[in-house]
């Protein structure tokens, strides 16, 4: 991982996400939520049994892919993402990754880092704008999200406090992309999935 942790000591990279961290957005697009995809994408990937290199290439895509994000809005971020990227990688599935996790896929690379990303939707992740906007501030009652890869299934497991309004969140658009994301991932791998909240399966 000597790549990734010299990305990580990086001073220029951590400015640009100190220019992500935007009171306008509903939620972060800051060094956390960057920190935690890379937690994401490291998960899937051991999950996956995919060979260290690869471990170590989605989690600089993760690290990376939202730099483009910058105080001038959320628009184009990702192809921002990708250009800035280029300044430290000239791995094609790494930037590829970046460029499309918005909007599509092309690799398993690009799989990996979108249901990673999506997945980052817990109470930390919520601005204080993001709490009075109906269905994102549903989130700030969702504590955790595990992820696990059990016999051949994809399994999300979606904790709350108990004080959650379902309805609500599932009119938010963002959900649908979550699932999205989960169906595409698992037919990319080859997996079934199934997807909990509080323990009873939640059927979107």
């Amino acid at each position: 991982m000597e790549k990734l942790n010299r990305l990580l000591n990086n001073k220029e990279i951590q400015k640009y996400y100190v220019l992500a961290d935007n009171k306008y957005y509903h939620v972060e697009h800051n060094i956390n939520h960057a920190l935690r995809v890379m937690d994401n994408c490291k998960n899937l990937a051991s999950k996956l049994n995919l060979a260290p290199t690869d471990k170590e290439n989605i989690c600089i895509a993760a690290l990376l892919h939202d730099t483009g994000a910058s105080n001038i809005g959320k628009d184009g971020h990702a192809e921002r993402s990708y250009e800035i990227a280029k300044r430290y990688t000239d791995d094609e599935r790494i930037l590829t990754a970046i460029r499309d996790h918005s909007s599509g896929y092309d690799s398993d690379y690009g799989y990996i880092l979108t249901l990673a990303d999506k997945l980052d939707i817990c109470k930390q992740r919520v601005t204080d704008l993001g709490k009075t906007i109906p269905g994102v501030r549903q989130l700030i009652h969702l504590i955790s999200v595990n992820l696990d890869i059990v016999n051949g299934s994809l399994i999300i497991k979606f904790i709350t406090d108990g004080k959650l309004n379902l309805q609500e969140l599932n009119d938010y658009y963002f959900i649908k992309k979550i699932f999205n994301s989960i169906k595409n991932f698992a037919k990319h791998f080859h997996l079934g999935y199934k997807v909990y909240l509080d323990g009873d399966e939640w059927i979107y």
